[in-house]
């Protein structure tokens, strides 16, 4: 009786042991050891990803300063453009002073009544009297083409203020990049720690 009993019981023993060989088994298919890592782990690998989802303040910075370059090029073209009208408005006022002179010498030769000449005291220079209307219209031409001048320059002056401006705020802003990309450690020996 006591052998059937000891039997009976290592049967059961034995079973079990298969049953728990079986449910490890089947865990280990479940859960595999080496799972795949789908998330950045290491400082590095979530720097990386910063970077690519948020705008590198490095390349903003760099950015910036391309534009303050190309806005300085601006402003010196603009400058190069007023002084060269300067210098034409410059031309064009000594041809008014020019025409001016031949029209008072003109009318020194003529005989004036209000505005209108009627008289030469010089009779045969018949054709003085046209000589110094097309002076006056000349002069009246070269006048309007100094005011068109003026109103460029004006207007040049303007933009280039604009500019300017545009260039300071800029500059600012690179500033404002440029202070937390050096930053100084004081526990590491007064070492500067670039960003």
């Amino acid at each position: 009786m006591h052998i059937i009993q000891i039997i009976f019981a290592a049967f059961l023993l034995f079973h079990s042991c298969n049953d728990n060989a079986s449910v490890r088994t089947k865990k280990n298919q479940i859960l595999p050891k080496s799972l795949p890592i789908t998330k950045p782990t290491t400082i590095t690998e979530i720097q990386n990803l910063t970077e690519t989802e948020e705008e590198n303040p490095k390349q903003k910075f760099q950015n910036l300063e391309e534009e303050v370059i190309k806005l300085s090029n601006i402003a010196k073209e603009k400058d190069n453009e007023i002084e060269k009208l300067k210098e034409k408005v410059i031309k064009q006022y000594n041809i008014i002073e020019n025409k001016e002179n031949e029209i008072e010498d003109l009318s020194n030769q003529c005989t004036s009544q209000g505005s209108n000449i009627v008289y030469y005291k010089d009779p045969s220079e018949g054709n003085q009297k046209q000589e110094l209307q097309k002076l006056q219209e000349e002069l009246t031409k070269q006048n309007n083409i100094v005011k068109e001048k003026d109103n460029e320059i004006e207007s040049l002056e303007k933009k280039k203020k604009n500019i300017r401006e545009n260039l300071k705020a800029l500059r600012d802003t690179c500033k404002g990049l440029r202070k937390p990309m050096t930053n100084t450690d004081n526990n590491n020996n007064g070492m500067g720690t670039a960003v």
